[in-house]
């Protein structure tokens, strides 16, 4: 399910997570937090991230109980995960000008 959620908000981040303003007909969307170019750079990591993610729940799902090998490679990809995250995050920092990358 959370899963679902997150890769929705990533493919469709420009469109989804910015800064609204309410006006007389409720909520505008006016300025997009992220640059959906730069995320889409990422895209076919994240696409493996969203199959072994819901691989995971399949295997947890059938599986009924946690392993130590069900853990480990619950770490194992969360760790991944985060290592992306990081990626994407300072990605779309120096895209914004907001930081520099150093070689």
């Amino acid at each position: 399910m959370w899963t679902a959620i997150w890769a929705t908000l990533y493919f469709y981040a420009d469109r989804l997570i910015g800064i609204y303003r309410g006006g007389g007909e409720g909520l505008e969307f006016k300025i997009p937090t992220f640059n959906q170019d730069v995320l889409l750079e990422y895209w076919p990591v994240v696409v493996v991230i969203i199959v072994l993610e819901v691989a995971l729940a399949f295997y947890k799902l059938i599986i009924g109980q946690w392993t130590k090998r069900m853990a480990i490679f619950n770490t194992v990809l969360e760790l991944f995960s985060t290592i992306v995250f990081i990626f994407t995050i300072k990605s779309e920092f120096a895209a914004a000008g907001i930081c520099k990358i150093y070689d």
